[in-house]
């Protein structure tokens, strides 16, 4: 049965839902280059010094040295949203991606950083296969001036590289603040924006339960006037109400060696997974799930961001969007499938 997803909400629309399992997803044979039963898998990530990048390198790994066909062959893209769309679009097997972007695409919506409404809905929307991390992200400034996250109306923030705007975008438009100017560029840049000025306030984040900065944002550590900038308790609760969103505690005292204003933040999380094109086969990516899953410890072991990594991490945090069945699948036959989920 071949479907895409405007055909599906077109049915449902008329018929209701019955009779449209397996249906949404893919347009299965509809030309996509993608080979149901391929084995050699582009992976489609962001460039290499991301932390994106290296987890990914940690599943090739894994897959190189395991008894298994599938093999994983890195494609640096321009930033999650391009490698998102280029799976989509068939041009890579697998990708990473936000919750956002899977929610977003799914169901034709457009937040900032995950444009996907009207125009921009993608052809085939990518299916989840596991939550592999969460990005934890939190606002600084060295200016005494700004005192919370509401001080930043009117101010300039850096963003980070424009291929990953959604990450510091959504939480802005969750909570209302529409009047800030988001400074996209290179993640590099934004120590020496910050010490030259040429911004208020920037992004930095942790991943999962690790409290190292990233590469890039280590110079930060030795900025010892930065201030951590907090949501207000209403900011939180929209937070909560999100879809797009979760609110963990990041434990900013750890983060940096110098002491800071306040020991921990509450962070608007965005949850990290591994999205497949729908038209490969339910046994080879009940395969993925299997090694990826039977090697835990050698995966939390690559990166910190990992360390929560495990196949209950992986399946709570899948979002309402759909999950291949081949996941699926694995996940039923392990006791962990939750029927709010959506099956491919």
């Amino acid at each position: 049965m071949s479907c895409n997803r405007r055909q599906f909400i077109r049915a449902v629309g008329v018929t209701g839902a019955v009779g449209m399992a397996g249906c949404i997803g893919g347009d299965i044979g509809g030309g996509s280059g993608i080979s149901s039963d391929a084995t050699d898998w582009s992976f489609g990530i962001t460039r290499e010094g991301t932390i994106g990048y290296v987890k990914a390198s940690g599943w090739a790994r894994v897959f190189d040295q395991a008894d298994t066909e599938i093999s994983l062959t890195l494609n640096t893209t321009g930033g999650s949203e391009e490698a998102y769309r280029l799976c989509a679009a068939g041009e890579n097997h697998i990708t990473r991606g936000t919750s956002a972007m899977g929610m977003a695409s799914y169901n034709e919506e457009s937040r900032p950083g995950a444009n996907f409404g009207s125009d921009n809905a993608v052809p085939t929307v990518p299916q989840q296969v596991m939550a592999v991390s969460d990005l934890r992200p939190f606002w600084v400034t060295p200016d005494d001036s700004i005192q919370s996250i509401e001080d930043l109306q009117g101010k300039t923030v850096h963003n980070g590289a424009a291929g990953s705007r959604f990450v510091g975008a959504i939480p802005f438009d969750s909570i209302g603040l529409n009047n800030v100017e988001l400074m996209q560029g290179d993640w590099s840049d934004i120590p020496f924006a910050l010490e030259e000025g040429r911004v208020d306030a920037a992004y930095a984040y942790v991943m999962a339960s690790g409290t190292s900065l990233p590469g890039w944002a280590e110079q930060l550590a030795s900025m010892d006037n930065l201030r951590i900038l907090e949501f207000s308790d209403s900011h939180v609760q929209k937070f909560q109400e999100d879809p797009y969103l979760n609110v963990t505690e990041v434990p900013v005292s750890e983060v940096f060696p110098f002491e800071t204003n306040v020991d921990t933040v509450k962070s608007p999380t965005a949850q990290y997974q591994w999205y497949v094109h729908p038209d490969l086969s339910a046994e080879n990516v009940q395969e993925f799930c299997e090694v990826s899953f039977n090697h835990v410890n050698e995966l939390q072991g690559v990166h910190d961001a990992l360390g929560l990594f495990n196949p209950e991490y992986a399946v709570e945090g899948l979002a309402k969007a759909p999950v291949h069945p081949g996941a699926a699948q694995w996940y039923r036959d392990n006791d962990l499938w939750n029927d709010d989920l959506i099956e491919g």
